[in-house]
C-alpha cells in the first residue's frame, strides 16, 4: 500500500499545482488592460484639438450675412404727366401749384428733379403708387412731404 500512497500524493499535488497556475494568468491580463486604457484616452484629446478649428472656420460665414443686412436705399416714385420718376435722395427739387390739378411750378437747380428731366407744367398724377387726381392740396402736400422725408439727403 505504501506504493499506492505515493501515487496518490503525486496525483493530489498535480491538480493543486494546475489550479494555482490557472489562477495566476487571469490576474496578469487584468493589469495589462488597465495599462492600455490610459493609452486609448490619450488620442481622444488630440481629436478634440483637431475639432476646435472648424468653429473658427464657421466665423467667416457669420460675416457673410452682414451684406444682406444692408437695407436697400429708399426710393420715392412720383408719376407726372411727362412720365414716372424715381427719387432716391432729397431735396426733390421742384415746387408745385396749390391749384388742382397739382402741377410742377418750378424745377430748382441742384435737386433730383432737374437731373431726371422733370419739367414745369407737368401734372402730378400718382404719388407712391396712389392716384392723386381729384385729391386736395393738403393731402398731396402730406404725401410729398412724407415721401421726401424718408429719403436720404443728397451727397
Amino acid at each position: 500500500m505504501p506504493a499506492d500512497d505515493g501515487k496518490l500524493e503525486k496525483t493530489l499535488l498535480k491538480p493543486e499545482t494546475k489550479k494555482q497556475e490557472e489562477t495566476k494568468p487571469p490576474e496578469a491580463p487584468a493589469v495589462e488592460e488597465k495599462k492600455e486604457e490610459p493609452k486609448a484616452e490619450e488620442p481622444a484629446p488630440a481629436e478634440k484639438k483637431a475639432e476646435e478649428p472648424p468653429p473658427a472656420a464657421e466665423e467667416p460665414k457669420a460675416e457673410e450675412p452682414m451684406p444682406e443686412e444692408k437695407k436697400p436705399e429708399p426710393t420715392f416714385v412720383i408719376e407726372f404727366s411727362g412720365g414716372e420718376k424715381t427719387f432716391s435722395s432729397k431735396p426733390l427739387g421742384f415746387t408745385y401749384s396749390d391749384k388742382m390739378p397739382a402741377s410742377v411750378k418750378k424745377v430748382t437747380d441742384g435737386g433730383a428733379a432737374k437731373e431726371m428731366g422733370v419739367q414745369p407744367t407737368w401734372t402730378i398724377l400718382k404719388i407712391a403708387g396712389e392716384d392723386v387726381t381729384g385729391k386736395d392740396f393738403m393731402y398731396i402736400k402730406a404725401l410729398l412731404e412724407k415721401g421726401a422725408n424718408d429719403l436720404p439727403n443728397k451727397a
